[in-house]
């Protein structure tokens, strides 16, 4: 699996979050699923947003899709704060509790 990693922080997370939300149907069709969202407890605007792609070719395709700045903009997420990695899963080390 590979998972398409966005670390950024947003003006206002309910703005953010129906912004994102507005693109779940577009983003499975584009051979994504959202994995996991996470905030830092110290700066609550901060977001760890892992979707999980069934390629690193559809996950970059997504990240780099047309008209993906101006939904950014359009979820308050600023600019500056983006950092975004493509990576793949690897097997777990040996005597790891898997994630439930």
């Amino acid at each position: 699996m590979t998972y398409l990693v966005v670390d950024q922080r947003v003006e206002d997370v309910e703005r953010w979050r129906t912004a994102f939300s507005s693109a779940n149907d577009h983003r499975r069709r584009a051979g994504g699923e959202l994995a996991m969202v996470l905030t830092d407890p110290a700066d609550p605007h901060r977001i760890l947003v892992i979707v999980e792609f069934d390629s690193p070719e559809n996950a970059a395709a997504w990240r780099t899709r047309p008209n993906s700045e101006r939904e950014f903009a359009a979820g308050g997420v600023i600019p500056d704060s983006v950092t975004v990695r493509v990576l793949d899963r690897l097997p777990m080390p040996t005597g790891a509790i898997p994630p439930k």
